[in-house]
């Protein structure tokens, strides 16, 4: 199983970062419904699924260092 950020989306294009920081893209069609920038994938042969856990654990990570970057 590999490990995908979605970084950003080009038109119809995702654009997902590996966790070896190799940048890879796929077809919007190929991804579920919904994606944002930050999202976490898990991506086994074929198949792309949303990883929800992931993702909000990122998302606190982020939000953690964010707030020690711009605390007053």
């Amino acid at each position: 199983m590999a490990r995908l950020i979605l970084d950003r989306i080009e038109g119809d294009t995702a654009v997902l970062e590996t966790e070896s920081g190799k940048m890879i893209c796929l077809p919007l069609s190929k991804m579920p419904k919904g994606i944002k920038s930050g999202d976490v994938f898990d991506k086994n042969e074929d198949k792309i699924t949303f990883n929800a856990e992931q993702t909000a654990l990122r998302r606190e990570r982020m939000n953690i260092l964010k707030s020690k970057l711009f605390k007053k």
